[in-house]
């Protein structure tokens, strides 16, 4: 389509008619240990790109949330970019505990959301 760039800072739109929110879609397979640490944790680095040369940070200005998807239990945890848990902007670590809530999808919708209003 003329006027549209080759590529874009996110995966979805998801748009209720009222509000239209830009959605990076991060997966994770399952959690492991990473960097020495003690607990398995599920592990999404926040670039874009796939090779090393050619990865980017994601601007605010980007995307409204990330969709941090823990494959393995099949739920999304939805943050905002520079929430707590990144580090240095680039990476989101969570215990996999955070996934046994069976409200996890729904309210950290929610809270993103409330954060946008």
């Amino acid at each position: 389509m003329p006027g549209l760039p080759l590529w874009l800072p996110y995966d979805l739109i998801a748009d209720d008619g009222a509000t239209s929110l830009r959605v990076q879609v991060k997966t994770f397979e399952s959690p492991r240990r990473e960097d020495r640490r003690v607990d398995p944790t599920y592990a999404w680095t926040l670039k874009r790109g796939r090779s090393a040369d050619v990865t980017q940070r994601y601007h605010r200005d980007d995307i409204e949330v990330f969709a941090l998807v823990a494959l393995d239990v099949r739920k999304i945890c939805f943050q905002r970019p520079g929430c707590p848990g990144y580090d240095v902007d680039t990476k989101v670590r969570l215990l996999p505990f955070v996934f046994t809530r069976e409200d996890i999808t729904e309210n950290s919708l929610a809270r993103c959301l409330a954060e946008l209003a």
